[in-house]
């Protein structure tokens, strides 16, 4: 009876236990679907295991397509399969697909001291992205710059109109206090 218990408990406690990892699944299921970078993982033969939606929509293909293929049938120039027999990451490097020179990363999944595999992911579709976006924030830094100056500006006019009254002013307190000190002694 005690044993069968026992036993009961152990087996809720592995449902339990499925259950939150289903969950979990799930929920990385659609981060990987949602991000908006284009993210695909191969297995240490080369061979494509999951691909989202956003990779496969630039490449023109449905993620399912992929899956199953050896990742250079599905994306060219690729040096994924590569990055799982060395195991050395590549970061943000230059890859031509699909006529497209786009800014990519490939990074080995390792577990156990063990290369499982590696993910591929392209943060830029194409190198005018980086350039807009560098266009974009040189001209903010441009626009910034210009609202110090108009805002500093009255400041340091201020100060070169006003620095000759507070120096003749300072000046001549000081005189008045020299003439104040030699009446004193003359008297």
């Amino acid at each position: 009876m005690e044993r069968s218990m026992k036993l009961e408990e152990g087996v809720n406690k592995l449902v339990e236990e499925l259950e939150q990892l289903k969950i979990k699944n799930r929920v990385l299921e659609i981060l990987f679907e949602e991000v908006l970078e284009c993210i695909v993982i191969v297995d240490t033969n080369g061979l494509v295991r999951m691909m989202n939606r956003s990779y496969a929509e630039f490449l023109g293909i449905k993620p399912e397509d992929a899956v199953g293929k050896h990742v250079t049938e599905v994306i060219e120039n690729t040096r994924l399969h590569i990055v799982t027999k060395t195991g050395k990451e590549e970061i943000d490097e230059i890859q031509r697909i699909n006529g497209h020179d786009a800014v990519t990363t490939r990074i080995p999944i390792i577990e156990n001291n063990k290369i499982q595999g590696a993910i591929g992911k392209v943060m830029f579709k194409d190198i005018w992205e980086v350039e807009a976006l560098y266009k974009k924030l040189n001209a903010a830094n441009k626009e910034l710059n210009l609202y110090k100056e108009r805002l500093l500006s009255p400041i340091i006019l201020s100060r070169a109109i006003y620095s000759p009254f507070i120096f003749f002013s300072r000046s001549l307190y000081k005189f008045s206090s020299l003439l104040a000190a030699f009446n004193f002694w003359v008297q």
